[in-house]
């Protein structure tokens, strides 16, 4: 199964070679399915420029942190391939999604998701586990816990490690951030909409406009 993905706006779905056969895929079970490879039916969005902060909601701390931002750290070679937030984890390259189900119950466990960009792998889990205490490990990906809603799949991830929204700007987020996610599926189509909430440097959710 191919598909192809825009981020954050919209997600192309080539329907299954079976279908493409005339042969009827099995029903939905558990909301939406995303299960397959994608990959980007667009370009990527630009990078900011030093000092552009226009539509990041930064409070003082948020806007000082950035302003001191040295952009040669980038070409040190401790900084080469760092790992990204969930967001960015599909933002360019391949990626695939796929469900971990329980071999016996067939109940869906967790949902997997592997991005290119940084050779990375995050799982979602579905089956209604807690989030863990503040103080338990931060990831780059952070722990992830999703549920459907109609034909909405929604996902709620914390424990991120301290990262940045645009790394050649240097605005950042802080390890308490939390971050919202919803692929919406119309027929055909996904939407794929995010919004990052840090209470140590926003003013307000930040959701990124469109690339």
């Amino acid at each position: 199964m191919k598909h192809y993905i825009r981020h954050k706006v919209l997600l192309t779905l080539i329907l299954a070679s079976a279908m493409a056969a005339g042969q009827t895929p099995a029903p939905q079970t558990s909301g939406i399915d995303i299960s397959g490879s994608w990959n980007a039916a667009g370009g990527g969005g630009g990078e900011n420029e030093l000092v552009d902060y226009a539509g990041e909601p930064l409070n003082e701390a948020g806007r000082m942190y950035a302003l001191t931002w040295n952009p040669t750290m980038m070409t040190t070679r401790q900084q080469q391939c760092a790992g990204y937030e969930p967001i960015r984890l599909l933002e360019r390259g391949s990626r695939r999604f796929w469900e971990n189900r329980d071999p016996y119950t067939q109940k869906l466990i967790s949902i997997g998701m592997y991005g290119q960009i940084t050779e990375g792998t995050r799982i979602v889990w579905m089956d209604g586990r807690p989030h863990p205490p503040a103080y338990a490990k931060h990831t780059f990906l952070g722990f992830a816990t999703g549920k459907y809603e109609g034909n909405v799949l929604t996902i709620y991830t914390t424990h991120m490690k301290r990262n940045w929204i645009r790394t050649p700007n240097g605005v950042p987020f802080s390890d308490q951030a939390t971050l919202v996610e919803h692929f919406i599926r119309h027929g055909d189509r996904l939407t794929y909409v995010t919004a990052l909430t840090d209470p140590v440097y926003f003013t307000e959710p930040l959701v990124p406009p469109a690339d």
